[in-house]
């Protein structure tokens, strides 16, 4: 093996040991040790070089902090992609004024001010930002924003911004957007403190034509009676219902998280290219329901920890609401995750559903524990069906509309008892997986956790389909 000391070797296989130090152990490690090497390493790290392409700055005292920002300011005009994890970004960003080249900034730690954010928006260059704000003198200083036009990436997390505030509509300048996240930092205070939350603009969800993915955690899509009363982007004047209207055209993948009872209110139904939807602590009544009826292409659906208001889902006379028929038209709609959440009638209504998951099911807290799996349209093409954690008793209803069923797994579903019925219905079944298991987690599960009818049932199903196929797992 052929050995060479570093004084020997030339600039070009300098700048590629630098380069992997730096990824390897960042940016400080490496000023601090390979300087002490030689002078010509410590020329190095002071030049603008291609090897500072990309540079991470973690946290440092307050003297490291100043000479990394002095040491920044010298490579500036070549990084490229600048993640800062830092207590303080006044002395970072403030030395990089010169950076034109920057395309990436992800800064953690601290939480962008006004004045922060008005220096953002000279990175010209900038295609991707992740960065905190406080807005807590307004949602203006945000507007800084805008002369970022080749922006593709953009997650934002706002903190203290004034509640139900709408993001500035100047922001429809960025249409160059592939990719938005914009969350509201909720306080961890008392349940008296008010519930924090944004809005989107109508501006900016007409001339984002180019979003694909969007996740929004306590900011809300806009509403429809400010769309009533407004105009498209032609000029047009908007439909009172706002249906016809159709909002982000490119958008395929959204979640909305910390909703809670505002959805029913927001331009859901007018997102027409949806595929695949997420919601997270949601009221999720029929009137939620409606607007997920519009979307015409949507081929998953995840519901978790949402919830039904029994008051806001019925009727003046207490009958409960009717269900949108245009529920049949969602023949896109394959997938269903349930997780923590009501099984809403609504569910058992979709045509096409393939694969269903519910996982522990708060239904059981609002019926007596064994309520059976419903009856409905759901069941006619579903191929796999997982049950976790829930208080379901009967499955031999949904069995006998399901026969195409072929993966079925249940766990812990500890009110379930299988009855001679049952055995039939599975047996015909073209099952290439079944399931069974359940080990007590809890102290309210019922004794013993198979009666006696069940163990006759898993013992004939344990004989009569092939080896392979069913699996029970069940301790005590």
């Amino acid at each position: 093996m052929i050995r060479a000391s570093l004084m020997s070797l030339d600039d070009g296989v300098h700048v590629k040991v630098l380069s992997k130090l730096v990824r390897m152990y960042g940016v400080a490690r490496t000023v601090a040790g390979i300087c002490l090497i030689n002078k010509r390493f410590a020329a190095f790290v002071r030049q603008p070089l291609a090897a500072w392409k990309t540079v991470v700055v973690r946290r440092a005292s307050a003297r490291g902090a100043a000479y990394l920002a002095r040491w920044l300011a010298c490579v500036a005009p070549a990084v490229e992609r600048l993640k800062l994890d830092i207590c303080e970004a006044a002395p970072y960003t403030a030395c990089l004024a010169g950076a034109r080249a920057l395309k990436v900034l992800d800064v953690h730690g601290p939480k962008l001010k006004a004045a922060e954010l008005a220096l953002v928006g000279y990175f010209t260059s900038l295609t991707v930002l992740r960065c905190h704000c406080n807005l807590a003198d307004g949602v203006e200083a945000l507007g800084s924003l805008v002369s970022l036009k080749q922006l593709q990436q953009l997650s934002i997390t706002a903190h203290k911004p004034p509640a139900g505030a709408q993001l500035p509509p100047s922001l429809s300048a960025l249409s160059a957007l592939e990719s938005l996240s914009l969350t509201t930092a909720t306080a961890q205070g008392g349940f008296d403190e008010p519930l924090l939350y944004l809005s989107l603009p109508w501006e900016w969800c007409l001339t984002a034509t180019q979003v694909t993915s969007m996740q929004l955690d306590a900011v809300d899509l806009p509403l429809l009676r400010e769309h009533s009363h407004g105009r498209d982007i032609n000029g047009a004047t908007s439909s009172s219902s706002g249906s016809s209207s159709s909002i982000f055209p490119a958008l395929r993948r959204l979640e909305l998280g910390s909703a809670y009872d505002r959805i029913d209110t927001t331009a859901l139904g007018c997102c027409q290219t949806l595929e695949h939807l997420k919601i997270e602590l949601g009221q999720t009544g029929t009137a939620v329901w409606a607007l997920i009826a519009q979307l015409s292409q949507l081929q998953t659906l995840a519901m978790h920890s949402c919830y039904v208001d029994a008051e806001a889902d019925v009727d003046e006379g207490g009958e409960p609401l009717p269900l949108p028929q245009s529920l049949s038209s969602l023949t896109s709609l394959t997938t269903l995750d349930i997780k923590k959440s009501n099984f809403h009638p609504a569910m058992a209504q979709l045509p096409a559903v393939r694969e269903m998951r519910l996982c522990d099911q708060s239904k059981e807290f609002q019926r007596v524990a064994g309520w059976p799996l419903p009856e409905g349209p759901w069941l006619r093409n579903l191929e796999a069906l997982i049950i976790l954690y829930g208080g379901i008793g009967s499955i031999e209803a949904a069995l006998r509309q399901a026969t195409r069923l072929h993966t079925l797994c249940i766990q812990n579903c500890y009110w379930l008892r299988l009855r001679r019925p049952e055995l039939q219905l599975l047996l015909r079944l073209p099952l290439r997986t079944l399931m069974l298991r359940r080990s007590p987690q809890s102290m309210y599960v019922p004794e013993p956790l198979l009666d006696e009818e069940s163990v006759c049932v898993v013992e004939e199903l344990s004989k009569a389909l092939k080896p392979g196929v069913f699996k029970l797992i069940c301790s005590y």
